[in-house]
């Protein structure tokens, strides 16, 4: 009889070690007697080469690569504890950031740093991170007006913010050539300036004044970067008499009012076919019709509402504002990091700095996105200290213009510092990771992860119907939490509403300690317990697979891996790799006797139709 059992405990962490290494100077042997007495834990996970890299104090940007469960998470903050304990006058916990894809790696991370010696580091995920940046860049100085949206909405600059983008758009406000229109966009309104003042200065009633022609002309051609630079110019021409200097300073001023409108040069962006054109080209180019259909969505995201669609005297839609989609006056997730990068282009960067920046599970985050982070790790120096960890192959978000490090390098103008890859599997046992493997088919990079113990075999399980799963699964799942009160349970679905569907019938079966857990997006009414939240805590975690991302499990269940559910695709390939990798102990895998997924392995289908 088939049975999950022996799970507990092991979900293994990186093994402790007092081994010097060779590294007399970390002290190791007496680790007892220091204040990075947690450091020995990673040196069993990382070479003396590794070490010497991810310590030194000006190592700029460092990207630790690993497969799933090889301790990038774990290094990455023992990384964040070693550079302040050992530079303690160049990096203060207080100000390192560290930003996560998913709140639910947030919560999960939070946990693990007090652990470390190192108060005070702020953990959060990427979304919230860059909307509390946009209003402390912007915020007060600049907020659209707010027009009779629902006051419960959720807001960013007075602004209705959408839950998400369609596809189609966050593939064009995520693509490469963002940066580059952004910055396309400042260098040409500055050309206008410049030609503005040049004309003012060849008038003939000043064309003689040679001290006002050489502001002028030093003014319109020296590298004018940012509004500050500009601002000196009019600071320059207030010393200088005469009519031409007023006329250059309104200029000017009247420059200076019109680029300090981040959103307005936000609204220009989105919208210009001529700053977006390259989005047709390349390696990532956009069909024109997706091109078409994005554009047409961000002209009604700056559309000025209809005098017929409001209600003046309570400044609402008439008919009630139900399209919670609307884009019409509203930012969607994506925009975020367009403002910033706006600003940043026009200030020269923004307005806060860390010491340093850790960025977990970055794969899944666009150039665009790394982009303002990158800049908040710059000291007075300009120099960048940052972590960028992640794993290509375990990629969820298929939209941000990359798949190799080397290309969001590229992108964002920088050389980063690559760690030799982390080639252990601790999380997860030799079965997990070999099935793990096997999904990927072709994605499956060259040099195969080695996991450092074995466990239980990776079963199969083929039913006729969901009735005949769900008894099955009620069945084992009740008699685990009675063997095993203490261990962690995830049942994976593809969809979160297969998740809602498989914790309701549960939930009938009374399997104890079970809970659905769904992003506070997909407004259910049936999350019970949690909703939104792991809870890191033993029991039954019912959800889809991509919200897993980071997280571990004593025991996994992939739930309906059908061809359906994952037919031959890129991204099934990684969700079904994400997914399993969670399993720390073992790993079970239900299936239909009808259609299988192709992308399970022959002979675990072929015992599991034998089975049933």
């Amino acid at each position: 009889e088939p049975e999950l059992k022996g799970g507990v405990g092991k979900a293994e962490r990186a093994p402790r070690t007092t081994a010097r290494r060779g590294k007399d100077r970390l002290g190791l042997g007496d680790a007892h007697l220091r204040a990075d007495k947690h450091l020995p834990e990673i040196t069993a996970l990382i070479d003396p080469k590794q070490f010497d890299a991810m310590t030194a104090r000006d190592s700029g940007v460092i990207i630790l690569q690993g497969g799933a469960g090889s301790g990038k998470t774990t290094i990455a903050l023992h990384r964040v504890a070693w550079l302040c304990f050992e530079h303690p006058d160049r990096f203060r916990a207080d100000r390192i950031a560290v930003v996560v894809a998913q709140p639910q790696l947030a919560r999960y991370v939070a946990q693990l740093l007090p652990a470390l010696d190192v108060p005070g580091v702020l953990v959060v995920d990427w979304r919230a991170w860059a909307l509390a940046a946009v209003e402390r860049t912007i915020g007060d100085k600049q907020r659209a007006r707010a027009r009779g949206r629902a006051a419960h909405s959720p807001r960013l600059l007075s602004r209705r913010l959408l839950t998400e983008a369609p596809a189609d758009v966050a593939r064009l406000k995520k693509h490469p050539v963002m940066l580059a229109a952004i910055r396309a966009q400042w260098r040409r309104r500055l050309t206008v300036l410049a030609e503005s003042l040049l004309a003012e200065s060849g008038r003939a009633d000043v064309s003689g004044r040679a001290d006002f022609a050489q502001v002028i002309a030093a003014v319109a051609t020296r590298p004018v970067r940012t509004l500050g630079d500009v601002e000196d110019a009019r600071t320059r021409l207030a010393r200088l008499p005469g009519d031409g200097a007023v006329r250059a300073q309104r200029i000017i001023e009247r420059f200076l009012e019109s680029e300090r409108d981040i959103v307005a040069a936000w609204e220009e962006l989105i919208s210009d076919r001529d700053l977006l054109a390259d989005v047709l080209h390349g390696s990532h180019s956009l069909e024109p019709a997706t091109f078409d259909a994005a554009l047409r969505y961000t002209k009604r995201q700056i559309d000025e509402p209809a005098d017929l669609d409001i209600d003046e005297e309570r400044r609402a839609p008439i008919d009630g504002g139900d399209d919670d989609d609307d884009p019409l006056e509203a930012f969607d997730p994506c925009d975020a990091p367009l403002l910033l990068s706006i600003a940043i282009e026009r200030h020269g960067g923004l307005p806060f700095v860390y010491d340093h920046v850790v960025v977990d599970e970055a794969q899944d985050l666009a150039a665009i996105e790394l982009w303002p982070l990158l800049v908040a790790s710059r000291g007075k120096d300009g120099t960048a200290s940052m972590t960028l960890a992640g794993d290509v192959i375990q990629r969820v978000v298929f939209d941000n213009g990359w798949d190799e490090w080397a290309s969001v390098e590229e992108q964002l103008q920088i050389r980063a510092q690559a760690v030799e890859p982390f080639k252990l599997a601790y999380r997860s046992t030799e079965q997990v990771v070999r099935f793990s493997r096997a999904v990927l088919g072709p994605l499956a990079p060259a040099s195969a992860p080695r996991a450092v113990r074995s466990g239980a075999p990776v079963e199969g399980f083929a039913f006729s119907d969901p009735g005949e799963e769900l008894a099955f699964l009620a069945e084992s799942l009740r008699s685990l939490m009675a063997r095993e009160p203490l261990a962690s349970v995830a049942l994976l679905c593809r969809y979160p509403v297969r998740a809602r569907f498989y914790a309701s019938m549960l939930g009938r079966a009374e399997v104890p300690r079970l809970r659905l857990v769904l992003g506070a997006h997909e407004d259910d009414a049936h999350a019970g317990a949690g909703g939104d939240d792991f809870s890191f805590s033993p029991g039954v975690d019912v959800t889809n697979v991509a919200r897993t991302k980071g997280l571990e499990y004593d025991y996994v269940i992939l739930a309906e891996v059908t061809e359906a559910m994952y037919p031959d695709q890129i991204a099934t390939r990684h969700l079904l790799h994400i997914g399993a990798t969670r399993a720390a102990h073992q790993l079970w895998v239900t299936t239909s006797r009808e259609a299988p997924s192709p992308l399970l392995p022959p002979d675990l289908v072929d015992l599991a139709l034998a089975a049933s």
